[in-house]
């Protein structure tokens, strides 16, 4: 199981990556492409209202939960609900979707860069935590948002204000909050834990080396392991 206590460097990566990839065309991006099933085709469907990069799509049963994000002027606060209502196979590399676009309760505070979790705990199961962020700082507060009421709960500011960190559940329900940019702008070695029980966060255990918009899985056996990043 997981020792909050360690971290242990391994080797690192064939290959790293020093400058990020670009895409052609306006920074607001595409609109939205979905792909259903074995099926390796994607079918083009109309965006939300508006572009958005650096926002969080979360999915919760057959709903994904669009919230925030920037849209090349404003930090948006907006929570939008995608939902396929209808799904029929119309050839056989080919399928036809009815779906709706719903406006949810707006998350209290505008935010870009911040990170959103769907826990599968039974206890937790259904709602969305959404972590820091960045408004022109890096921000620290956290929130719940629970579909089936439409409704956004306030919880504990974590210990430290980050933005493109990573979260990860870990078997007991618990929410690891790991690296990032830090107030300073500079990326951080922080990690902390989050309790649903109590609602929570407390530090734990730092990373070796400070690191953020990196990769994050946990094991089947409880280990937590980071992968590349920018320090």
């Amino acid at each position: 199981g997981l020792s909050v206590g360690d971290w242990v460097e391994v080797e690192g990566m064939v290959s790293s990556v020093t400058t990020p990839s670009t895409v052609a065309g306006d920074v607001v991006g595409p609109p939205l492409l979905t792909s259903a099933g074995p099926v390796t085709r994607w079918a083009m469907l109309k965006a939300p209202g508006r572009a958005l990069v650096d926002h969080s799509v979360t999915a919760v049963g057959d709903l994904a939960v669009v919230v925030g994000g920037h849209d090349g002027t404003n930090y948006r606060d907006e929570c939008s609900l995608f939902e396929i209502t209808t799904e029929a196979e119309v050839a056989a590399d080919a399928r036809q979707f009815a779906y709706t676009w719903d406006s949810g309760t707006d998350i209290p505070a505008a935010r870009s860069r911040h990170r959103a979790l769907a826990p599968q705990h039974p206890q937790l199961r259904g709602a969305v935590f959404v972590t820091g962020g960045y408004d022109g700082t890096a921000l620290d507060t956290c929130y719940r948002y629970d579909p089936a009421d439409d409704s956004w709960t306030t919880l504990d500011s974590m210990t430290t204000a980050r933005y493109w960190h990573e979260l990860v559940e870990l078997t007991d329900g618990k929410i690891l909050a790991v690296g990032g940019f830090g107030g300073g702008g500079t990326p951080v070695t922080s990690v902390e834990l989050y309790d649903p029980a109590t609602d929570t966060w407390s530090t734990v255990s730092s990373m070796n080396f400070p690191r953020a918009r990196f990769a994050v899985a946990l094991t089947s056996s409880g280990e937590v392991v980071v992968s590349g990043g920018l320090t």
